[in-house]
C-alpha cells in the first residue's frame, strides 16, 4: 500500500523521493533475513514451531497496521516522516515473507509437486496484496491525481489497515484450526529434535577424531539414502553405526543452491532498479508512474500463477532466462532516462510488463527448484533453513538494486 502511492509522493516530495521510500521499505529485509536465518530454528526448538510461527505472524501484521496508521499523521512534516514508518512496514513485510516461505517449504514437504504449488501460491499472494491496494484506491479515489490530500491518504491507509486486521484474523484461525498445518508443525518439531539427538550421538562417538570432511557430502547430491553413516564405521566393525548430522551448514546450502542464489541476484537487482525508477521516467502523462506500478504488479502476479501449471524445468534454464532479461532492463533505462532517444510511453509500459513477468516467473521458479538441489537424504530437514537462506539472498539482491538506483540518481542520470 505504501509503495502504491507514487503520484502522491512525487507531487509532494519530488520524483527522487520514491527511490528513498523504496529503500526505507526494503532496507529491513536484510537484518530480518539474517535474524531469521540465525535464530528462527533455535526459537522454534525452544517454544515449539506452532507458537513461534503464530507469534511472528501476529507481530508482522500488528507492526504493519501500526505503521500504516502513523504515516498520514505526520505526512506534512516531510519525507522523513514517511520513510520512518516505511521502515517499520518493511520490517513487518520481511517477517511475514519469511514466515510464509518457510511454512510453504515444510507444510507439504512430503510431496514435491505440492510444495512447488504452495510456494507459487505464496509468491502470487504476496504480489496480489498490491492488487488489493488497487481496489481500495479505486474505491476511495486516492491516487487518481496529484491533487490528493493528506486526508485522502489517511482514508486510504485506514481502509488498508482494516483489511490487514481481517487477514491477521484469518492467519490466526488458520494456525489454530488447520489440521494440515498442525501436523506439519509437529513433524517439524520432531525433525528438529531428531537432528539434535543425532548430532549429540555423532559428537559422542567421534571424540578424538577429525571432523568429517564435507566433500563426500557434496559429492552425494542426488543420493536418496535416508542417512549417511560415519565413514570410519567400516574400519571398526565394533563401533556403532551412527547417522551423520543431517543439518547442513549455510556454506553447504550455498554450494548446493548457488545457481538459484545467482538467479535471484540477476533477477531481483534489476527488477528493483526498474521499479524504483517509475517516477523518473520521461513522460507527459501524469499518471504514467501509477500505470507502470500496476502493470508491474499484474504481470508479476500472472507469471507467478503460471508457475503453478508450468514451473521451470532446471536451474540452468532459470539462469539463461535471467541473463537474457538483462537486455530489456538496459533498454528500459535508455528509453526512460536519456533524451537523445525518442521516448515512448507505450514502450515503457511494454518493457515493464515483460520485465515484471520474467521477474515473477524466475523468482518463484528459484524458490521451487532450490529444494531439489539438496540430496534426498538431507532435504526434509533442511528445506526451512534453505528458505531462510533464499530470503537472505532476496534481501541482498533487492538492496543492491536500490542502492544502484540511488547511485544513478546521485549522478544525475
Amino acid at each position: 500500500a505504501t509503495l502504491s502511492s507514487l503520484i502522491f509522493y512525487k507531487s509532494r516530495y519530488g520524483a527522487q523521493s520514491y527511490i528513498y521510500i523504496n529503500l526505507a521499505v526494503y532496507l529491513p529485509l536484510l537484518p530480518v533475513a539474517i535474524a531469521q536465518a540465525r535464530y528462527d530454528q533455535d526459537v522454534d526448538r525452544l517454544v515449539g514451531s506452532a507458537n513461534a510461527f503464530l507469534c511472528r505472524g501476529i507481530v508482522g501484521y500488528a507492526l504493519s497496521i501500526a505503521a500504516l496508521v502513523a504515516i498520514p499523521l505526520n505526512a506534512d512534516g516531510g519525507l522523513i516522516f514517511v520513510c520512518l514508518p516505511a521502515v517499520a512496514i518493511g520490517a513487518a513485510g520481511a517477517i511475514l515473507q519469511g514466515v510464509l516461505y518457510q511454512m510453504a517449504s515444510f507444510v507439504s514437504s512430503n510431496c514435491a509437486a505440492s510444495t512447488q504449488s504452495l510456494k507459487a501460491a505464496v509468491a502470487a499472494g504476496i504480489q496480489a496484496s498490491a492488487l488489493v491496494a488497487l481496489l481500495v484506491s479505486v474505491w476511495t479515489g486516492f491516487g487518481s491525481s496529484a491533487d490528493d490530500t493528506v486526508h485522502d491518504l489517511r482514508h486510504f491507509n485506514y481502509v488498508i489497515c482494516l483489511l490487514e486486521a481481517f487477514i491477521m484474523g484469518l492467519f490466526m484461525f488458520l494456525m489454530g484450526y488447520s489440521h494440515r498445518i498442525s501436523r506439519a508443525m509437529v513433524q517439524r518439531d520432531s525433525s528438529i529434535s531428531l537432528v539434535n539427538v543425532l548430532n549429540e550421538i555423532a559428537d559422542n562417538t567421534s571424540v578424538g577424531s577429525a571432523p568429517p570432511d564435507e566433500t563426500p557430502l557434496l559429492h552425494g547430491a542426488g543420493d536418496d539414502d535416508e542417512l549417511s553413516v560415519n565413514s570410519d564405521a567400516e574400519e571398526d566393525p565394533d563401533r556403532p553405526i551412527v547417522p551423520r548430522a543431517v543439518e547442513l551448514t549455510y556454506r553447504q546450502l550455498w554450494k548446493y543452491s548457488s545457481r538459484c542464489f545467482t538467479c535471484l541476484l540477476l533477477t531481483l537487482a534489476p527488477s528493483f532498479m526498474v521499479a524504483s525508477w517509475f517516477t523518473k521516467v520521461q513522460t507527459d502523462m501524469e499518471m504514467l508512474p501509477q500505470i507502470l506500478f500496476y502493470v508491474r504488479i499484474i504481470s508479476d502476479f500472472s507469471s507467478r500463477l503460471l508457475t503453478v501449471y508450468k514451473s521451470p524445468s532446471s536451474q540452468n534454464e532459470l539462469l539463461t532466462l535471467a541473463c537474457c532479461r538483462l537486455i530489456l532492463v538496459v533498454v528500459f533505462f535508455f528509453n526512460a532516462t536519456y533524451p537523445i532517444f525518442p521516448h515512448s510511453d507505450a514502450v515503457s509500459i511494454t518493457l515493464v510488463c515483460v520485465i515484471a513477468f520474467g521477474s515473477g516467473y524466475l523468482v518463484t521458479g528459484a524458490y521451487q527448484l532450490a529444494p531439489s538441489a539438496i540430496p534426498g537424504r538431507y532435504r526434509e530437514r533442511n528445506t526451512v533453513k534453505q528458505a531462510a537462506a533464499l530470503n537472505l539472498g532476496f534481501a541482498v539482491s533487492a538492496l543492491l538494486g536500490l542502492f544502484v538506483s540511488l547511485s544513478l540518481d546521485g549522478l544525475g542520470l
